[in-house]
């Protein structure tokens, strides 16, 4: 007779980033399907008149494909999956920093006029948010389930980063 399990199943048969690497694709996955759901009707005015598409509209197509595709390729233990999810976190890190400190030089979040007067503890918030997920998929034990290299880690971070500040800096001079 065997002696009773003294765990379940799923923390017997799973240790370390067996754990949560099916967690994180299926948060990833989930998020993006619910902001599709949220915003259906943009997603039916998208496909019924792509020629009259603005740039909110293609952000929020980008948006939900890096996290459905990142998500499954995730799922799946395929490098392309680390690498989508932990630039995307990277680029969205670097925004909401490069946000915060025009907040702190200017006063106010942008001179985009995009949001106006929006406080900046929603941006703290973002950045912690996006900070949280680079560290949780940069630890050594998750770069090591998808064979991520320290100078994959290097130069994923400094495109992500260059993108970023590119983006800032594109959309500051098409809204100033």
């Amino acid at each position: 007779m065997r002696p009773p399990e003294r765990y379940g199943y799923w923390q017997n048969k799973l240790s370390g980033p067996d754990r949560f690497v099916p967690l994180i694709a299926i948060f990833y996955i989930l998020s993006a399907l619910s902001k599709v759901i949220r915003r259906w009707d943009d997603v039916v005015f998208i496909f019924s008149n792509p020629g009259r598409v603005d740039g909110f509209e293609i952000i929020f197509v980008v948006d939900v494909t890096i996290a459905l595709a990142g998500g499954i390729f995730f799922w799946r233990i395929r490098k392309a999956g680390w690498l989508i999810l932990t630039g995307y976190q990277i680029y969205s890190s670097v925004i909401d920093i490069v946000m915060i400190v025009r907040f702190i030089v200017s006063g106010r979040v942008s001179s985009m006029n995009v949001f106006p007067g929006q406080p900046a503890g929603p941006l703290f918030l973002s950045a912690l948010y996006s900070a949280g997920w680079v560290w949780l998929l940069m630890r050594s034990e998750v770069r090591d389930k998808f064979r991520i290299r320290r100078p994959d880690v290097i130069d994923l971070t400094c495109v992500a980063g260059a993108c970023a500040l590119l983006m800032t800096g594109i959309l500051a001079g098409i809204f100033n």
